[in-house]
């Protein structure tokens, strides 16, 4: 498949998709884990901004809440992760706790406003498992990819929320396109 079928693939699936409108919403800290609707560690890591995004992006196009209630953590949790590669195996330490309440709002964005028919499911537990080594330092995602998120102000929702868009078009153009690279290598 040459170059250019693999960018009109990324471009077709990136064009699915409908831009959505921004909603600003307040942060509200809270001093319990159970009254929050997210939580995020003391660091305001690009993983808490992503988690912040994901979850008031996901709130804009259902509930539109006007605040989002925010526990921090006060310690993050860390999971142990092995990564194989090319030249071996290396063990890092991933926010898998923190990454993994992105889930299910990026299925309902994906859902919301993916507008094609051939849909792929569990898209946020994909997206959650690409960024944990990403977000670890592991570089293992395109840098076109990252080039989608910026943290410069972690008070800008408005910003994380078209950050959290702008990665998942990109993510899952450049997932499509990958299929069928590896579809057509078998087929040869």
């Amino acid at each position: 498949m040459l170059e250019q079928d693999l960018r009109n693939i990324v471009t077709q699936v990136e064009d699915s998709f409908i831009v959505p409108e921004y909603h600003k919403v307040r942060i509200r800290y809270v001093g319990r884990k159970q009254k929050a609707d997210v939580w995020i560690s003391l660091k305001h890591s690009l993983s808490d901004y992503f988690v912040l995004g994901s979850f008031a992006l996901s709130n804009a196009l259902t509930e539109r809440k006007p605040e989002i209630t925010v526990y921090h953590e006060p310690f993050s949790k860390r999971s142990k992760v092995t990564l194989f590669t090319e030249t071996g195996q290396k063990t890092i330490l991933v926010e898998a706790k923190l990454l993994l309440q992105i889930v299910e709002p990026i299925n309902t964005i994906y859902d919301e406003l993916y507008n094609a028919r051939d849909k792929f499911s569990m898209v946020g537990l994909g997206l959650a498992t690409a960024l944990m080594p990403q977000f670890a330092g592991a570089d293992m995602l395109p840098g076109e990819l990252m080039q989608k998120i910026c943290l410069k102000d972690f008070g800008d929702i408005i910003t994380a929320q078209k950050n959290v868009f702008e990665l998942l078009k990109t993510y899952m153009g450049l997932t499509k396109a990958g299929i069928y690279q590896e579809l057509e290598k078998d087929c040869l």
